[in-house]
């Protein structure tokens, strides 16, 4: 199917899922301590009763809610961002590394997607990275320039 993303980033999903309830619908930042069958007791001792759980979290903390002892590996990854004059690709796609080589796991350029994620005059570059880099991001994201310039050229040295 279609992947999208809203023209304002992905914050705005919450807030549209948030226009279709009522205040008395919805409670926010009281995070939820524990399920119990359709039942959800929260941080502040409340419990509120429903006919159905929709687990909207990551897999180790629903396996908490969920009193299950947390057995999840989490594969992570990085992203980095570059502002670049000209799109490194024309089409609003992702462009996966199927060479198994390098850290560069894919690379998509959602401005292509909507003008609300770069200005007029440049685009915004995602990057995304095998594995968790910490410590010097500059160092990590000459490593990276330095990769895509085998699939994109000399256009890489410019992005910021």
């Amino acid at each position: 199917g279609q992947a999208l993303l809203p023209a304002y980033g992905m914050g705005q999903i919450p807030f549209a899922i948030a226009r279709g309830l009522n205040s008395t619908e919805m409670k926010i930042g009281v995070p939820v301590v524990e399920i119990n069958g359709t039942s959800a007791v929260l941080a502040d001792g409340t419990q509120e009763d429903g006919d159905a759980i929709i687990i909207a979290t990551d897999g180790t903390t629903a396996e908490k809610l969920l009193g299950q002892t947390p057995s999840l590996r989490w594969r992570s990854t990085t992203t980095l961002y570059f502002s670049a004059a000209d799109p490194p690709v024309e089409l609003p796609i992702l462009v996966l590394n199927g060479s198994c080589r390098g850290v560069v796991r894919s690379l998509c350029v959602p401005s292509l997607l909507s003008e609300h994620y770069a200005p007029t005059d440049c685009h915004l570059v995602s990057i995304t990275l095998n594995g968790y880099h910490e410590g010097d991001l500059h160092l990590v994201a000459r490593e990276v320039k330095s990769e895509l310039t085998s699939w994109f050229g000399n256009q890489v040295d410019t992005w910021k």
